[in-house]
Formats: structure tokens, C-alpha cells, sequence
């Protein structure tokens, strides 16, 4: 990704590019990679290592049972 393009991003004061940010705003999501039952991947920027990175966000059933979330989370880690 090009620096200009990412500053612009940076300065946007949309609430849809705000969204974009996850990691405490380290991380610039870019686009889906791919996804499957429980996990999507996305090609984002990382500004911390000035770098394209993956993604990898996990998401769970909020029907689970507290059980059921530390058996995936230990699973996913």
C-alpha cells in the first residue's frame, strides 16, 4: 500500500473508515482474503511494521456456553 493512500485513510473522519481500525487502531483493514464457518481473513496494514499483513479475526456464537468460548478460544490460540 502506498503511503499517500494510507495518510489519506488516516485522515478521513468517516465513521466507515473508522471501522476499519482494529488492534487498538495498529491494525488497517484493506479487504477479505477469505472466510470460512468461523473465522474471516483480511489483507490489512500494519502500522507498526509499516507492512501488508493477514488478518485472522475469530468469531464465536454468542449462544455459547462460557465453556464452549474457552474450549475455541484455547482451540484458535
Amino acid at each position: 500500500i502506498e503511503r499517500p493512500r494510507v495518510l489519506n485513510i488516516l485522515q478521513s473522519t468517516s465513521s466507515a473508515a473508522k471501522e476499519k481500525f482494529i488492534g487498538e487502531g495498529r491494525y488497517l483493514i484493506l479487504n477479505l482474503i477469505g472466510k470460512g464457518g468461523y473465522s474471516e481473513v483480511y489483507r490489512a496494514y500494519d502500522f507498526v511494521l509499516n507492512t501488508e499483513v493477514a488478518c485472522k479475526i475469530h468469531k464465536f456464537d454468542n449462544q455459547w456456553s462460557e465453556l464452549q468460548k474457552m474450549t475455541y478460544m484455547r482451540y484458535a490460540v
